[in-house]
């Protein structure tokens, strides 16, 4: 008998032939991942993959986000000059963007 360490996986149809799937994992480490379609496994699964614990993000006092087309998440603070981006896959700060740097006199109340 299998033993699952993730959530019920979500699958959503791509309409073009893909699919994405998410799930949430009850564990860290490495672990075996199944992929199967009418009960077959896909080619290659099961998958090994290494699950890393989930990172939240810190931020003081949120003022405005937003996700771009890489999928990385942008956060603006109230009282803060700074525009921090952050990695959607484990919550890394990617590169922090100061107002100064930015032309200040056109960002001086940064919002989402």
């Amino acid at each position: 008998m299998e033993q699952s360490c993730a959530t019920k996986a979500r699958v959503q149809d791509n309409k073009d032939g893909s699919y994405k799937i998410s799930y949430i994992s009850k564990e860290t480490g490495k672990c075996d991942l199944s992929v199967k379609v009418n009960e077959d496994h896909v080619s290659g699964s099961p998958f090994a993959v290494e699950v890393r614990p989930f990172r939240v993000l810190k931020v003081d006092r949120p003022w405005g986000v937003a996700v771009n087309e890489r999928d990385e998440i942008a956060v603006t603070e109230i009282d803060n000059d700074t525009i921090q981006v952050f990695s959607s896959i484990d919550g890394s700060l990617l590169r922090s963007l100061v107002a100064s740097v930015l032309n200040r006199e056109n960002l001086t109340f940064l919002q989402g």
